[in-house]
This record gives structure tokens, C-alpha cells and sequence, in this order.
């Protein structure tokens, strides 16, 4: 719904400035005209009335370098015309490229995957049978089986930690799946040249292997999943509390922005962010607490972009979870935290710890 409401916000300005270059062409239309009739044609009209004065010319020569003259203007003015005509066609049809390209990309289905959710009994996330491989990684999980708590995941760099995450987070069954993505090939058994043998995922999360070979088994511990990773999106001309609740919190009444406002500066100096403040930060006259409500609450280009690593991952984990009314049931962490010094990591931990409780499945 905030994306709709920005995109429809920008879409107005686009418009506002769409009608004010449509003022302008008519202003520059107008323009050429009055120049043509009353500048450009008179003057051509006073030039050879001064060569006949001056005998350059004679009376019978007037026809001749009147159309030359005007002949000679018109040419110049067709072909700045027709410049600007070819590099208004050639830049449309770069947008039609890349409006091609988005819209072949928005119509290809997302590829998910097919994971149960126990209507009772206690949360687990079991993995059984699962391989999967992307780049040169290949990985298979069997038998495993956790209930809630905090699970750490190791492994070398590119062994598959973050592709296991995103499989995750690509469950049919969550309520907001992600694509999976076609560099993941899920594999089961062999095939004819002795390698893995593909299976593909259908849109729906079916697979093509027989109904009596299913290749893996997943068991979710709840539809609430959410998975915080390295990169996250933040987007341009916004203001970060907006982008944080998904709601136009700055045109909000001034209680509720207020409140809200307090609640992110809150959460964001619980894990450091502005760690440069000497004053107890959860005083609310600490230093530098109206300065970030104000940043907060201000639309900035990129602001996202004006931040140190640690920062992002702050500002990400403030908007994705702890601004939640609740931990979800999977909590999926891809190297969030990597960014973090020692003492802003040990801050995060221990909100995730108290925000989470013993009641949800942290990997």
C-alpha cells in the first residue's frame, strides 16, 4: 500500500511536469510564429529594401533574394527541428526498451516452493531430502529437525548458507514468498551421465518429480516468516519513518507522528546507531534526539545510500522486525549483522533475544 501510494504520488508530479513542458512547447510554438511573421520576414523585407536603396540590387531581383533568403532560413530551421524531432524519438524508444524489459521480467512466474505448515502441535522447521545447488555449490540437507530458539548456520563463503535462506523464504505456504530465483537449481537423484538430475519448480510450488518420489520435504514452523538480509532495499525520495512503517506516517496527525517518530528514534539508539551521543540514550532529551526525529521525518534523495554499513543494517533491522508487534515464527538473519562492531552486535543480539523469546525459530 506505501509503495502504491509513492508511486502514485510520483506519478502526479510526473503529470504536473508532463502539463508543464506541454506550456512550453505551446510558449515556444508561439515564439517561432510571432518571430517569423514579425521579426524574421520583415527583416528579410528592410534587407533588400537597403540593397535596392544602396543599388546592389535591382527592382526585378527583389522575388529572387526574398525566397532565397527565407529559403535559406526555413532549411536552417527544418533541419534544428528535425535534430530535435530524431533525439526526441530515439530517447522514447530507449524508454519503450527498458519499459519491454521490466514488463518481460514482471511476467515471468516466481518460482516457489511447495512447504507444509502443522495446524497444531509444537513449532519445527525440518528439512528432509532437500539438494540444491547454485554456482559450485552443492548441498543436501537430511534430518534436520529443530524446534524454537537461536540456530547458527556456518560454512565457508559460497557453500550455500544464504541459497538455503532464500529457499526458505521462498516457501509457498509464507505469508509474503519470495521468488526463489532461476540460479537455483533444485536436484534429486542422478541422471543419465551420473550428475544430479534438476527438478524443476513450477509456479505453484509443484515439481515434476512422480507424486510417489517427492525430492524433499519441508515442515515450516509458521507462516510468519521473515528473512533480514545483507542488501536491503530502502528507495529514493522518501522519508526514512515512512519507509519504516509503510505508511505515510508524516502526513499522519501530529499525536501519531509524534509517537511513531519517538518509537524508531527509540529503536534505532537501543542498538547505537548514533554510538557518538555521550548522554544516556534512552533519555529522551539526550543529545541528538530531535536532530534524528527531524532527519527521520524529513524526504531525503538517498538517504539509505548516506549511511555507514552498520547503520543500514540498523535502520534494516529497526524496519523489518523490531517495529513488528511480535517476532515471527522464522526469523532468517543472512549476515544482517556482519557489518556490526563488536558492541552494536551485542546490542542486536540481545533485542533480537528479548523481542523473540524462547517462542520462535531464529536461524
Amino acid at each position: 500500500r506505501h509503495a502504491a501510494e509513492r508511486w502514485g504520488a510520483l506519478t502526479a508530479r510526473i503529470r504536473h511536469k508532463a502539463d508543464f513542458v506541454s506550456v512550453l512547447t505551446t510558449t515556444r510554438l508561439y515564439l517561432e510564429y510571432f518571430y517569423w511573421s514579425d521579426v524574421l520576414v520583415p527583416g528579410v523585407e528592410v534587407a533588400v529594401g537597403g540593397l535596392i536603396c544602396a543599388g546592389a540590387i535591382g527592382a526585378g531581383d527583389i522575388y529572387v533574394y526574398s525566397t532565397a533568403v527565407q529559403d535559406a532560413v526555413d532549411l536552417a530551421l527544418m533541419r534544428g527541428r528535425a535534430a530535435s524531432t530524431l533525439a526526441r524519438i530515439t530517447t522514447e524508444m530507449d524508454r519503450l526498451d527498458e519499459l519491454t524489459e521490466v514488463w518481460e521480467w514482471a511476467g515471468t512466474a516466481d518460482r516457489m516452493l511447495a512447504c507444509a505448515v502443522p495446524d497444531g502441535g509444537a513449532p519445527r522447521l525440518a528439512i528432509d531430502g532437500l539438494a540444491y545447488e547454485r554456482g559450485s555449490a552443492a548441498v543436501r540437507v537430511d534430518g534436520l529437525d529443530v524446534g524454537p530458539g537461536f540456530y547458527a548456520l556456518t560454512g565457508a563463503n559460497g557453500s550455500g548458507k544464504s541459497t538455503l535462506l532464500r529457499l526458505l523464504a521462498g516457501c509457498q505456504s509464507n505469508l509474503h514468498a519470495v521468488d526463489v530465483g532461476s540460479s537455483v537449481r533444485l536436484t534429486h537423484g542422478t541422471d543419465g551421465n551420473g550428475g544430479a538430475r534438476e527438478v524443476r519448480v513450477h509456479a505453484d510450488g509443484s515439481t515434476d518429480a512422480a507424486a510417489d518420489d517427492s525430492p524433499y520435504s519441508i515442515v515450516m514452523p509458521s507462516r510468519d516468516v521473515l528473512e533480514i538480509g545483507q542488501d536491503p532495499y530502502w528507495p529514493l525520495y522518501a522519508a526514512p519513518v515512512d519507509w519504516m512503517y509503510q505508511d505515510r506516517v508524516t502526513a499522519a496527525d501530529a499525536a501519531t507522528r509524534d509517537l511513531r517518530l519517538a518509537r524508531v528514534e527509540r529503536e534505532l539508539r537501543s542498538l547505537l546507531f548514533d554510538a557518538g551521543t555521550t548522554c544516556d540514550i534512552a533519555d529522551a532529551a539526550c543529545d541528538g534526539a530531535a536532530a534524528l526525529r527531524s532527519e527521520l521525518a524529513a524526504e531525503h534523495r538517498d538517504w539509505f545510500g548516506g549511511l555507514s554499513g552498520g547503520q543500514r543494517a540498523k535502520a534494516e533491522l529497526v524496519r523489518g522486525l523490531f517495529l513488528r508487534t511480535a517476532c515471527p515464527g522464522l526469523l532468517l538473519i543472512d549476515e544482517a549483522m556482519a557489518p556490526l562492531d563488536p558492541a552494536s552486535k551485542a546490542a542486536a543480539m540481545d533485542r533480537i533475544r528479548g523481542f523473540c523469546g524462547d517462542g520462535s525459530v531464529v536461524l
